[in-house]
């Protein structure tokens, strides 16, 4: 049965390894404002793509600020935090207006997506491994999961769950642990990474409660 459960774990894990130690990003649309007409009840301007297409109609106020997600930058819910000038760098999503025609909404500026795409890059890595012995197989360390996405593998391993608990009985010992990779390239163990990352969340919206180390 706890063999059972190993394996079943092993094979959670590597479902969620699709995502590995860094994201894979991928640019929206880019663009470079042609013209921004910044007066009150306009507001709205033109977006050049280059390359004998058409330029793309995009207005202040679908303008949103760009932030680093779990795996890659994504658009917040947040304004931009200027208006544009002629000769921005911008990135965006093509959407339909009121009148049928395209527009770029949501759309950011391109620097702000490299400094969340940088962020992401520099964030820890993280493995977690697992040691199985009995009295005629003494084992060895195997790596169920390695990455930075601590949200998506928190959603699918909640903390404290059964499935990361050690077993240990008279013919069976099973044992979990945390690494992070330091900048030398070293593996050093770790406490379990998702308490630091549940506790952000938790601050983040503003709770006062705390998650303990198990």
């Amino acid at each position: 049965m706890a063999l059972w459960i190993s394996e079943v774990w092993y094979s959670v894990c590597h479902q969620l390894v699709s995502v590995r130690r860094k994201g894979v990003s991928e640019m929206p649309e880019q663009g470079i404002v042609k013209w921004f007409d910044a007066r009150p009840g306009k507001r709205f301007g033109f977006i050049s793509l280059g390359q004998s297409q058409p330029e793309l109609f995009f207005h202040f106020n679908d303008g949103r600020s760009i932030e680093a997600g779990d795996t890659m930058p994504q658009f917040s819910g947040h304004q931009v935090h200027r208006e544009p000038l002629v000769g921005d760098a911008v990135v965006f999503e093509r959407s339909t207006g009121s009148q049928g025609k395209p527009k770029a909404c949501p759309w950011g500026y391109q620097t702000q997506w490299h400094i969340a795409q940088v962020t992401i890059w520099n964030r820890p890595v993280y493995r977690l491994m697992e040691f199985v012995s009995t009295p005629g197989n003494l084992g060895h360390p195997r790596e169920l999961w390695q990455g930075s996405n601590l949200s998506e593998f928190a959603q699918r391993i909640p903390y404290g769950s059964d499935l990361l608990r050690p077993i240990k009985t008279h013919d069976l010992k099973v044992d979990f642990w945390w690494e992070v990779l330091d900048p030398g390239g070293d593996w050093q163990r770790c406490q379990d990474p998702r308490v630091k990352y549940l506790n952000s969340r938790l601050e983040r919206f503003g709770s006062t409660a705390r998650i303990e180390p198990v």
